[in-house]
């Protein structure tokens, strides 16, 4: 176990127009009968849903920084006028109104507890529920369903759009995987009926996230929600602070994969696994490259025979050959780096070397997160970020319970 934790920089937010969406493709995961609209009878709605009683649920998503009275008050007037209105239009009624807050604790302030203390009693007058679901429970919530996903683009860690291939939780085999949201593919009709469908997809071009940016930029600063932190590809996103803290967790890992670490050098790591009748030695690279191009790889290949060289007579290694393991953070390679180290090694290096495996970006943040290495924690806030700490981090062991 690491005992010193590992902090990813920089950090995902979400807030707006990917709270929203997100956590409406969450209910319609849960298979609730989502009104496919953010307005109705000219009331605004997050999300609304109509239960199998016939009665409705409204929601109320955000991701501020802090959360205000004047916030709460404007969704309890809000539901109170809908409330009226579908009782007139439709004879139907609002059951339960359910505020959700992607924030952490220290984003409610005294006023703001006492807020919703007072909307809790005066909404219960007119028979409607008041609830509040937010923090670890709610971001546990959304990785559960699939709904909330991330992936790798070059070096840094993103939310993924709900029709892009991402790192997402299965909830059928109860692990991380790469992969797509299954309702998007089972029902891309349902979905596209919404106004969840709009985010982004992960592959706009830098043109289009500007032209998207400024427009919900001016959107959400008239509905007084500020955007605070823009977390689509390009802006801040997580980031590995260091090489030391890439290695740390790799160690971590192949470890939990029992490993014995003989050595640990610069970018490298030395390791053994043994059977019964052998020895499996693995020389363990890793880098922090934006981008692997061929020169960098040609250098890689070339210091990968040099070291097992080395390593061998001082390890009294005579027989056997040596796997290289190469871990790169970064998912963007070019062809002529990624050729370079996936054609069939030269026949004087195969004396030692018996074969080169790959990690890169998504597969990497993939195994910490299986192992239970790394984890979803607020930094502070609406901050969310990547940690291998264990307080107040949701870890896939949280998510099978």
């Amino acid at each position: 176990m690491v005992d010193e934790k590992v902090e990813m920089d920089g950090v995902i937010s979400l807030e707006g127009p990917i709270l929203e969406s997100i956590f409406g493709t969450y209910l319609l995961l849960k298979n609730y009968s989502v009104i496919p609209r953010n307005e109705s009878y000219g009331i605004e709605h997050d999300a609304l849903v109509l239960d199998f009683d016939d009665k409705y649920i409204i929601y109320e998503c955000t991701g501020q920084e802090n959360i205000t009275p004047e916030k709460l008050d404007d969704f309890y007037e809000r539901t109170i006028t809908l409330h009226e209105r579908l009782k007139k239009m439709e004879n139907k009624e609002i059951k339960k109104a359910i505020f959700i807050s992607a924030v952490n604790d220290d984003s409610w302030n005294e006023k703001s507890k006492n807020a919703k203390l007072d909307i809790e009693k005066n909404l219960k007058k007119v028979n409607i529920n008041f609830e509040v679901l937010g923090g670890l429970q709610l971001i546990k919530e959304l990785l559960k369903s699939g709904a909330l996903g991330i992936r790798v683009d070059f070096n840094r860690i993103y939310l993924c759009g709900l029709d892009d291939l991402g790192i997402r939780y299965d909830p059928n085999e109860k692990l991380f995987k790469l992969k797509n949201l299954e309702m998007i593919n089972n029902d891309l009709y349902k979905f596209r009926k919404t106004q969840y469908s709009f985010f982004p997809s992960h592959y706009w071009e830098l043109h289009y996230h500007q032209e998207i940016k400024g427009a919900l930029e001016e959107e959400y600063k008239l509905k007084g929600e500020p955007l605070s932190i823009w977390t689509y590809p390009y802006y801040e996103g997580l980031k590995w602070k260091g090489l030391n803290d890439f290695i740390m967790l790799e160690r971590e890992f192949l470890e939990s994969l029992d490993h014995f670490i003989l050595k640990v050098e610069d970018n490298i790591i030395f390791s053994v696994r043994s059977s019964r009748k052998h020895d499996y030695y693995r020389l363990n690279m890793f880098f922090v490259d934006e981008i692997l191009d061929k020169k960098k790889t040609q250098s890689i290949l070339g210091k990968a025979v040099r070291i097992v060289n080395s390593l061998k007579p001082e390890y009294n290694i005579n027989e056997e050959k040596i796997f290289v393991n190469i871990f790169s953070t970064s998912e963007i390679w070019t062809s002529g780096g990624w050729n370079q180290v996936n054609y069939a090694l030269p026949e004087t290096f195969k004396q030692d070397i018996i074969g080169i495996d790959i990690k890169r970006g998504n597969d990497i943040i993939i195994d910490l997160l299986n192992h239970n290495i790394l984890g979803f924690k607020f930094k502070q806030k609406n901050q969310l970020t990547l940690s291998s700490d264990n307080i107040e981090t949701i870890k896939l062991k949280d998510l099978q319970n």
